[in-house]
């Protein structure tokens, strides 16, 4: 897949330093489907997300440094193949820390939103090692 994205992240505390630390994430992105693929099939697709994430913690608090909360609105919309304009969403509450300094943990999970849930639950659980 080779994905053209666009994505940019706003510090609310310069806007409002009431807020402490939070910020604004968003992003559109278009995908598309490189390979052979059966006739019909999914070539392009397109997404959008938008993020609101609080930190409450600052790095030095253990065993939760940079405990953070957000929820992400996230869609993705089908633009070509047998579900073409078809749009899934989503809303996703979670929570974010850094355990040690290279180490963090991201908990989430996935609400499907409109009339029709496209899906079922999804729990999400990422483990983030920088090295």
């Amino acid at each position: 897949t080779l994905s053209y994205a666009l994505a940019s992240w706003q510090d609310l505390h310069a806007l409002l330093p009431g807020l402490g630390q939070t910020g604004l994430y968003e992003s559109i992105q278009y995908d598309k489907l490189e390979g052979p693929a059966k006739a019909g099939a999914k070539t392009k697709g397109s997404a959008a997300d938008i993020t609101l994430a609080k930190t409450w913690t600052d790095a030095s608090s253990s065993p939760f440094g940079r405990f953070t909360t957000f929820g992400e609105f996230y869609a993705s919309r089908d633009l070509d193949g047998p579900n073409t304009g078809q749009t899934v969403a989503s809303f996703t509450p979670g929570i974010r820390t850094w355990f040690s300094k290279n180490n963090s943990l991201m908990l989430g999970e996935d609400l499907p939103l409109g009339h029709r849930a496209s899906f079922y639950r999804v729990l999400r659980l990422t483990y983030i090692f920088n090295f």
